[in-house]
């Protein structure tokens, strides 16, 4: 049977096969001199296949070498082509990171340029109007600032008790770098647990709140008599802009935040007539 079915098989290819015998195919050579002689070539019609698929695999292989090792494949494919579709989606993330340090980076330039023009703008002769003592009460003890010439100049030059400012210790704890202007460090450093209550050292007004890259977060306040208090390197602050202070209110605590910060304290200064002066010398002991 199986024999049967060979014969019927090859019966049938018969028609085929004397077909591909008669299809044939010339080839004429031209030669690029008058003098030479027309060259001709017959191929019959399986040797043609052979040869056409050969010649397309070249042409095939060397259009690919082309696009792959030339600038021409810049003609045809994007750079994006290359990239998967987790590297796009990396890239994507990248990219929004960028953008949120932006965004950061513009944040943290707009309150720099708010904390320096509260340094330099920060003259306390503005707020004398809005920085008033608490109200009297007769059940209360009034304060004076808790030394012998606050005391005098309040009982004996009640009229200059404006431009008057006397100040308490900020915060509890132990002095661990005094006041070196010599070493570029401007203010008294009180070392204390994190977290500790930072207190407003006299009355004053907030002219900066808020977090700067080298100081942390920080408070600024002006008192009368131009004079500015600084409190640097807290772990949150509690005064917002532009609120007045009472003196002994808490303002912020203390942390251990900003690039110049090595371990939890209160960097504190005063400022006097635009220079920084020694706190040690206006606190009470």
């Amino acid at each position: 049977m199986i024999q049967s079915l060979k014969d019927h098989i090859i019966e049938n290819l018969k028609p085929l096969r004397f077909i591909f015998k008669k299809i044939k195919f010339s080839v004429v050579i031209v030669p690029q001199t008058s003098t030479s002689r027309f060259k001709s070539r017959t191929l019959n019609f399986p040797m043609f296949l052979v040869v056409m698929a050969l010649y397309s695999l070249l042409v095939f292989f060397i259009s690919g070498m082309l696009l792959i090792y030339t600038p021409a494949r810049h003609l045809f494919f994007s750079e994006n082509v290359s990239l998967t579709y987790s590297e796009i989606k990396e890239n994507e993330a990248l990219v929004d990171k960028v953008d949120r340090l932006v965004n950061e980076l513009d944040e943290l330039k707009l309150k720099n340029e708010r904390l320096r023009n509260a340094i330099l703008l920060g003259d306390s002769t503005a707020f004398r109007d809005v920085i008033k003592p608490p109200p009297k009460s007769k059940k209360a003890v009034k304060y004076v600032g808790g030394d012998i010439f606050s005391m005098f100049a309040e009982f004996f030059f009640p009229e200059q008790k404006s431009d008057l400012v006397s100040f308490v210790k900020p915060m509890d704890g132990v002095i661990s770098n005094k006041f070196s202007p010599d070493k570029g460090h401007y203010g008294l450093d009180i070392a204390a647990k994190e977290g500790t209550p930072v207190y407003a050292s006299a009355n004053g007004y907030v002219v900066f709140s808020g977090y700067t890259t080298d100081d942390g977060m920080m408070v600024i306040l002006a008192h009368p008599g131009d004079h500015i208090t600084v409190y640097k390197h807290c772990s949150g602050v509690l005064a917002r802009p532009r609120q007045k202070i009472v003196q002994g209110e808490v303002i912020a605590l203390c942390g251990n935040t900003g690039s110049e910060s090595h371990g939890a304290h209160l960097h504190f200064e005063i400022w006097r007539y635009g220079s920084a002066v020694n706190p040690q010398t206006f606190i009470p002991n």
